[in-house]
């Protein structure tokens, strides 16, 4: 008998979201709809290089490799828009 058996999401899919910081959920919300690094620190009242780390950080914590890949572990509902 084959059954189907569901594999569990990764773990930097759901742990990895809720790890985030409120500056790291921020900058990643602003980098899903398109936002610069620079743009991101203007609007958020920071330099350019903060919001790189930020950025940096929550990659690695979503475990992404570019901003393209933001969209698939972010859902709308639960990253704060600046």
């Amino acid at each position: 008998m084959n059954q189907a058996v569901a594999l569990p999401e990764p773990p930097a899919a759901t742990a990895g979201l809720t790890s985030l910081s409120d500056a790291e959920r921020r900058v990643a919300a602003l980098a899903v709809k398109g936002h610069t690094n620079r743009e991101m620190a203007r609007k958020l009242s920071g330099t350019v290089s903060t919001v790189e780390q930020d950025t940096t950080r929550a990659y690695r914590k979503l475990d992404v490799r570019n901003r393209a890949d933001l969209p698939i572990r972010l859902q709308p509902s639960t990253v704060t828009p600046a």
